[in-house]
């Protein structure tokens, strides 16, 4: 076992002291080669991979070993550790799985290319995109621009964006929306009125004691005041018998994410 080095010669040392021999002595002890790779002190921002080449199965928690597939696998999670496995591929799903999967790793043919196979582990997630934030000293409700500029290894430039800060909680309208009818009880004309401080596109619709819809009303947005009159009759311009109505408001933001206004009873009178 050979800990981590920064010194060159002294890792080529160790590769040198490595020579072919055993062979035919299977099961082969993987657990506590795992287990003592996972207590390597590796630097806090490295990224920890272990590959692990065997070409065969392993002990498990008998006279050669104490140590359990789960310990094994806590402990390269305690470390953040991703196992990769170059094996035969009959022992995939019975010994490699259960380790490589929960440690994010991958299963690799042993009589693969390895060339390709190092290739493809080193391949490790990368990102060429970013996002930087701040917080803005500019005027809320008044537009801004600001201008980025970026340069790295002789390369860059620069992009800009104009953007309105939002205002102060006491300049903006109230958050809240209301609806009235009036007069109510009313014959044969009511009329509706739809506070909309977000000045939202919506709908109105009047459903009778059987929750069936007999009027909708469907309003644009940019209105602070929505005001509406329902005269009694239904979508065919048939009128409606007396009785008691239910008037429902749903507005919609430009996500199309809804609010559903309280429900009025409107009484039809004769």
């Amino acid at each position: 076992v050979y800990e981590f080095t920064a010194d060159v010669q002294q890792f080529q040392q160790y590769v040198n002291q490595q020579y072919a021999h055993g062979g035919g002595d299977t099961p082969e002890n993987s657990l506590e080669a795992l287990y003592t790779a996972s207590q390597f002190q590796f630097r806090p921002a490295a990224s920890r991979v272990i590959i692990w080449i065997t070409d065969a199965n392993y002990h498990i928690n008998n006279q050669y070993t104490s140590l359990t597939v789960p310990e094994v696998v806590d402990a390269l999670l305690a470390q953040a550790i991703v196992a990769h496995g170059i094996g035969k591929t009959q022992y995939q799903l019975e010994y490699f799985d259960p380790i490589l999967l929960p440690t994010g790793g991958d299963f690799f043919d042993i009589y693969g290319n390895f060339r390709d196979i190092l290739l493809e582990i080193s391949r490790l997630p990368g990102n060429t995109r970013y996002r930087l934030s701040y917080t803005s000293g500019a005027p809320g409700g008044m537009p801004h621009q600001t201008t980025v500029e970026v340069h790295y290894a002789g390369l860059g430039g620069n992009a800009s964006a104009v953007y309105t800060p939002p205002a102060p909680e006491s300049s903006r309208p109230a958050a809240r929306a209301a609806v009235q009818s009036f007069p109510n009880p009313f014959n044969p004309v009511t009329h509706i009125r739809i506070h909309n401080p977000r000045r939202y596109r919506g709908k109105a619709a009047i459903y009778n004691l059987l929750g069936q819809r007999v009027k909708q009303f469907v309003f644009a947005s940019g209105k602070e005041t929505v005001e509406l009159a329902w005269d009694a009759t239904d979508e065919t311009s048939l009128p409606v018998s007396a009785g008691l109505y239910f008037l429902q408001v749903r507005l919609f933001d430009a996500k199309g994410e809804s609010e559903l206004l309280p429900v009025q009873k409107m009484i039809h009178t004769k």
